[in-house]
C-alpha cells in the first residue's frame, strides 16, 4: 500500500491576514491568533511579572486588533501593531494596580485603627452580620448608627422619607438583633 502525502494548505502570509483581519474574516482572526498569541502572552507575562491575567490580556489584544486592524499600515506592520496594543492593555492594568495601592494606603491613614482584640472580634461580626442586609436597610442603618446622620438626613442621602427611612432602620436594627445577640 503506497503512502499517500496530503498537501497542507498554504500558511498565510501576514499581508493575506491582515486583508482578512480588515474585513474581519474569521479564518483570518483565527490563523493571526494562532501565529501571534504566544508572544502577545509572553510579552504580557514578562511585564506583568504574573500569569494571573495575561489570558485576559491576549483577549482584549485581539478584540481590539479585529477593531481597529484598518489602522495598520502595512503587513511588516502587524506585529509591532500587536506589541503596541498588549503595551497599551498592560499599561492600563498597571495604573489601575498603581491607583489601588495608592488608595489603599491613603485609606491606611484615615481609617481607624483597632488595637484590642475584643473591638476587633466585635466589629468583625458587625461587618459579618451587615453584609445579610439589604443595601436599602444596611445603608440608612449605617448612616444613622455609624455615621451619626440624624433622621432627616438619612432620609435625605437615602432619597426616601422620613418615615421610610425609620421603618428601615427599625427593620435593620431587628434583623441585627438577631444576628448579634442569638
Amino acid at each position: 500500500m503506497a503512502l499517500k502525502l496530503v498537501k497542507a494548505p498554504p500558511v498565510a502570509s501576514d499581508a493575506e491576514l491582515l486583508e482578512g483581519l480588515c474585513v474581519r474574516d474569521e479564518r483570518a482572526v483565527t490563523l493571526t491568533y494562532r501565529r501571534y498569541s504566544r508572544y502577545v502572552a509572553n510579552v504580557a507575562y514578562r511585564m506583568l511579572g504574573s500569569q494571573d491575567e495575561v489570558e485576559d490580556v491576549v483577549q482584549h489584544v485581539f478584540l481590539e486588533l479585529v477593531r481597529t486592524a484598518e489602522r495598520i499600515y502595512g503587513p511588516e506592520s502587524l506585529k509591532s501593531f500587536l506589541l503596541a496594543l498588549t503595551s497599551r492593555q498592560i499599561s492600563r492594568r498597571l495604573t489601575r494596580r498603581w491607583r489601588a495601592r495608592r488608595l489603599q494606603s491613603a485609606l491606611e491613614l484615615i481609617l481607624p485603627r483597632r488595637s484590642d482584640p475584643r473591638e476587633t472580634a466585635e466589629l468583625d461580626e458587625l461587618y459579618v452580620s451587615l453584609t445579610g442586609l439589604s443595601p436599602e436597610l444596611r445603608v440608612p442603618w449605617m448612616l444613622h448608627h455609624i455615621e451619626g446622620q440624624n433622621l432627616p438626613d438619612t432620609a435625605q442621602a437615602c432619597d426616601v422619607s422620613l418615615a421610610t427611612v425609620k421603618r428601615r432602620i427599625a427593620r435593620a436594627e431587628q434583623l441585627l438583633g438577631k444576628r448579634l445577640w442569638k
